[in-house]
Order: structure tokens, then C-alpha cells, then sequence
């Protein structure tokens, strides 16, 4: 088995309640979690509701989605101290190695949000168990 993509989260961390921005992100996204973290931080942890074939285009469709914020939407993300794309790869634990990639375009789009990028690796998990939505394929897959 090689590297395979399981997600991509949006991890925000906020020291005021995120009620507002879960409303606003309503019906483009899942809320997996929200809430309190510790004393006077809140986080909100989403992931999009389409599901996608790979990190760029998961990513990129968050990026969208964040473009359209209103004001107050902006400002609330702007003020976050975390604000993360949390990548997820099923590994196999017999490779020595493993590799993935972003593109350019991706990783000017994360850094133009003032965002980071995380990675979550997950041994012997089993992607089976990833909610089911909405699946797109990638642009120019072999598969269109």
C-alpha cells in the first residue's frame, strides 16, 4: 500500500465563540467539532462538504469557501490565532519512506489566508470509515 489521502481538516482556534462563523459556513461545510478547548479558547474543527480525491483540491475548495466570508466572517477569521489545514494520510507502516506534495498555487493560497498546514499520518487506519458525501474527482483524472 502507498501514501493515500483520507482529508483534509480546518482546525480554527479563537479566544471568543465561533457560533458566528459556524453559522455563516452553515451548508458549505461540516462542523466536526466546536467548542470550548480550555478556559477562554474555542476551537472549530471542519472539513468541506464535498469530498475530495486529494489535498490541492480539498484545500483550494476551503480557500473558496473563505473567500466569500462577510466582513464580520472575515474579521473573525482574521482574529484566530490558529487557523490550520490539517492533512490526513493513511500510511503504511512497512514503507521506509513517504513523500506527498503540494502545489504552488495551494500552498500561496494557505500563506495569502495567514493560515499553516498540518499533517496528520494515520497507521493501519482504515479511510472506509470517512463520512460519505459528495465525491469529485480531480480536474483532467483519468477517471473523467
Amino acid at each position: 500500500m502507498t501514501i493515500q489521502f483520507c482529508n483534509v481538516d480546518l482546525d480554527i482556534e479563537l479566544r471568543i465563540e465561533l457560533k458566528d462563523l459556524e453559522r455563516e459556513l452553515d451548508g458549505r461545510v461540516v462542523v466536526l467539532h466546536e467548542g470550548p478547548v480550555s478556559p477562554g479558547c474555542f476551537t472549530l474543527r471542519l472539513e468541506t462538504g464535498t469530498e475530495y480525491d486529494n489535498a490541492d483540491d480539498t484545500i483550494l475548495a476551503f480557500c473558496s469557501i473563505l473567500k466569500t466570508l462577510s466582513p464580520r466572517g472575515k474579521q473573525i477569521w482574521r482574529s484566530a490565532h490558529k487557523k490550520e489545514f490539517n492533512i490526513g494520510y493513511e500510511i503504511d507502516r512497512s514503507q521506509r519512506i513517504t513523500e506527498f506534495s503540494l502545489q504552488s498555487e495551494t500552498v500561496e493560497r494557505i500563506g495569502s489566508l495567514g493560515a499553516s498546514i498540518g499533517v496528520t499520518l494515520y497507521c493501519g487506519f482504515t479511510t472506509s470509515l470517512k463520512t460519505p458525501r459528495v465525491k469529485r474527482k480531480r480536474k483532467g483524472s483519468a477517471d473523467e
